[in-house]
């Protein structure tokens, strides 16, 4: 889902914003985050739950990219991608996720 914001001719935000549905139906690899990966991969955030490996079809921007990191549900738990990275692993794309309280 991806974070949209109104603004009018003098960008001034115009109501509320909102999450919009973007892709869905997705196949990913999603790897639940343990003990001993964070004590093998030292790049892991201490807030990451998730880690994604999907193939660069999947359009995630970064909260470097966008300003507003994206929110990913898996089943109906809202969360949102703290580090996007399409350098580690050639032709997919790695993404730390942890729980979205917006």
């Amino acid at each position: 889902m991806r974070y949209k914001q109104e603004y009018d001719a003098l960008d001034n935000p115009k109501g509320r914003p909102d999450f919009a549905l973007e892709q869905s139906g997705v196949t990913v690899f999603v790897q639940y985050v343990t003990a001993a990966m964070r004590q093998q991969d030292i790049g892991l955030l201490p807030e990451t739950e998730y880690i994604i490996i999907a193939p660069l079809s999947l359009k995630v921007r970064g909260p470097q990219e966008s300003g507003h990191p994206e929110r990913i549900m898996i089943g109906k738990q809202p969360f949102m991608a703290n580090v996007v990275d399409k350098v580690k692993m050639p032709n997919l794309l790695y993404t730390q996720l942890s729980v979205d309280m917006r």
